[in-house]
């Protein structure tokens, strides 16, 4: 198994490690995720058949074809939370989804330092080597950026990215079309005590749908 295989595996194992953890504790009628707002394009993304570079290239100011290949790109979300200022969320897993008869099923899934890498800013030590911080995907009390918006990174040096899925297999013979897709993306909420002294956590869950389309 190649180690692009096993990265994909993992991905998938702890996306569903997530989505199973959400739907045990679903009906808790702990459910806050009326306060976490997720803003992401509903227009019509290309599907590109060639190549670009992805985030973490960019970040690291690669300067090579890139290793995305067969792609669409979706603007860069805006994440928001708007719960109360003892209380923190976590950003889990941001999934997207396609299926139509010129494609089949595909699914481009973000998680950990996929997630991370959306937001970054690039510095160099004192023999010139890259170094690339990221953002922690944490938002509200006690996250690293003290922020409780995505928006808010820009001010404090990153430069975002848009979600760069890779990939896509077009059927043969497919002409231009359109195909509605979905997202979901999956936080944990952290809601401390008054005294900070214990937390409770509660899986939240934010969906929406996108288009892409083949437009050769």
């Amino acid at each position: 198994m190649t180690k692009l295989k096993m990265t994909m595996l993992r991905i998938k194992m702890f996306s569903l490690l997530v989505f199973s953890i959400l739907l045990s504790c679903s009906g808790s009628g702990e459910d806050a995720s009326d306060n976490l707002k997720v803003e992401i394009s509903s227009g019509v993304n290309n599907i590109i058949p060639s190549s670009t570079r992805s985030c973490e290239e960019e970040a690291k100011g690669t300067l090579v074809a890139g290793s995305v290949t067969n792609y669409f790109e979706v603007p860069t979300p805006v994440i928001v939370w708007q719960g109360s200022k003892t209380s923190e969320v976590r950003v889990e897993v941001l999934k997207l989804t396609v299926e139509s008869a010129q494609i089949g099923k595909y699914e481009c899934t973000l998680s950990s330092s996929s997630l991370n890498i959306l937001f970054w800013k690039r510095e160099y030590d004192k023999d010139k080597n890259v170094l690339v911080s990221s953002w922690d995907h944490h938002l509200g009390a006690n996250s690293a950026d003290t922020i409780t918006s995505t928006s808010e990174l820009k001010a404090k040096g990153y430069t975002s990215c848009p979600i760069k899925c890779g990939g896509v297999s077009i059927k043969k013979d497919s002409i231009k079309f359109t195909a509605k897709g979905k997202w979901e993306l999956i936080a944990i909420e952290k809601r401390y005590a008054a005294d900070n002294s214990s937390y409770e956590e509660f899986p939240l869950k934010v969906t929406g749908e996108f288009k892409v389309q083949n437009p050769f």
